[in-house]
């Protein structure tokens, strides 16, 4: 046999070999161990229906088959949940969060001191939707950057906000779903 032949069987054996004992490691990790899973909204909200349909299935997924446990913690416009993950969790695979606002990124982009996470240091598996967001602001403000927007919330002390507005909302020009 060829050096190319046995560097081939080698790599086989070992991936043969040492793919099994990686699974088993995985599996003992999280065989009797707990997920929570947590949810920023109060129970039956559609994100919290998000987040149960999560907790329902992902067990089946995870070597081990771990419990799955689901706490709400609603509240600031799920900023309660974000903060208590970042600052509370350990980043040891057994905390989730279910679901949360996609745009709640914009209270760390402006400023917000209730937002004591840091978003970029979320680690992202995936997201029950798709969906377009976009900030948008009175031709009227002041402010033409975010820069601009960003220092004048934080010499105001959170006088200045932002609201949601789904694209159906938006195409009915119906305001009050802000």
């Amino acid at each position: 046999m060829n050096t190319v032949g046995k560097l081939i069987s080698l790599l086989l054996l070992i991936g043969i070999f040492g793919w099994p004992a990686n699974v088993c490691a995985q599996a003992d990790f999280y065989k009797g161990k707990t997920i929570t899973v947590y949810i920023g909204t109060t129970p039956g909200a559609l994100y919290d229906q998000w987040g149960r349909i999560l907790a329902m299935h992902i067990s089946k997924h995870i070597p081990g088959k771990p419990d799955i446990v689901v706490q709400n913690m609603p509240g600031a416009g799920h900023v309660i949940a974000a903060n208590y993950v970042y600052k509370t969790t350990k980043p040891d695979g057994l905390s989730l969060i279910g679901s949360i606002v996609p745009t709640l990124y914009f209270n760390q982009l402006v400023g917000r001191k209730e937002a004591q996470y840091d978003w970029s240091k979320f680690v992202w598996i995936g997201s029950p939707v798709q969906g377009e967001s976009q900030m948008y602001m009175r031709a009227d403000t002041p402010y033409k950057t975010m820069e601009e927007q960003r220092a004048s919330a934080l010499r105001s002390a959170g006088n200045i906000g932002f609201g949601l507005l789904s694209a159906e909302a938006f195409r009915r020009g119906d305001r009050d779903e802000i």
